[in-house]
């Protein structure tokens, strides 16, 4: 397994980024907190206008450049600086969680005041924005049931729908969501513990613990360990998201 050094991290760059209006471009989730290369590496884009095709294509060179040299999968996401600080001002969960442990790969200033920015509190996730996330986990959740989709994709849906349902635990009852690895941690530490908590977590460690087993290889992933955990998860998530007071449940 290689080591995500930051000379191979740049291979992740397009070649003149200023050029092309690249601001920041950043790795999340296990990269972000370990030089060992993991299984498959997330990294976002953040952009000065909104991506054309000159733009789409470089990045896809990048991804190409760099898992030709580190057989790493890669996801990709662009988003505009428009877009980030709008999602950062309203205290979205998912972009202020992400931005919580981020590594660098390429940045023209924007890294250091974003994340003093959260690490101060001034930008912090919204409670209020707890039936959004509701919404999306059911959403994510109804994904996850489509047997028409890829079973990567699935299970990516399957996991989403899960660590959002913690993530809305967490809010509705006073706590700033951590990095999506650690959330089981947090709803284990909740205290007080509400009723139904401790089933919740110990079927959340089980299916995380499957999921890092699943994820090592995402192209052997099959419907049949989807559906192993689907309404097991399924269930969790609703009786996670019964955790925040809510009862009109599917």
């Amino acid at each position: 397994m290689s080591t995500l050094t930051a000379e191979v991290l740049s291979l992740l760059v397009p070649d003149r980024p200023e050029d092309r209006g690249i601001l920041l471009v950043v790795v999340f989730g296990s990269a972000a907190r370990s030089d060992t290369s993991p299984h498959d590496l997330d990294v976002v884009y953040i952009t000065s206008g909104e991506p054309d095709a000159s733009l789409t294509e470089a990045i896809r060179a990048a991804r190409s450049r760099f898992v030709a040299a580190c057989g790493t999968r890669v996801d990709t996401f662009v988003m505009t600086a428009r877009t980030l600080w709008e999602k950062l001002a309203r205290g979205d969960v998912q972009v202020v969680s992400l931005f919580r442990h981020i590594r660098v790969v390429y940045d023209r200033g924007m890294a250091s005041w974003i994340s003093s920015l959260i690490q101060t509190g001034v930008i912090r996730s919204d409670p209020s924005q707890t039936p959004r996330l509701r919404e999306y986990a059911l959403r994510c959740l109804s994904e996850a049931k489509n047997a028409q989709s890829h079973p990567a994709h699935r299970l990516g849906a399957l996991r989403t729908a899960a660590r959002s349902a913690i993530q809305c635990v967490l809010l509705s009852h006073g706590v700033e969501p951590a990095q999506p690895r650690g959330l089981v941690a947090q709803l284990s530490e909740l205290r007080p513990a509400p009723p139904g908590l401790e089933p919740c977590v110990s079927t959340a460690e089980r299916f995380e613990k499957r999921l890092s087993e699943l994820v090592r290889d995402p192209a052997s992933v099959r419907h049949a360990d989807v559906d192993e955990w689907l309404d097991t998860v399924s269930s969790l998530v609703i009786e996670m998201l019964k955790l925040t007071g809510e009862q009109t449940l599917p």
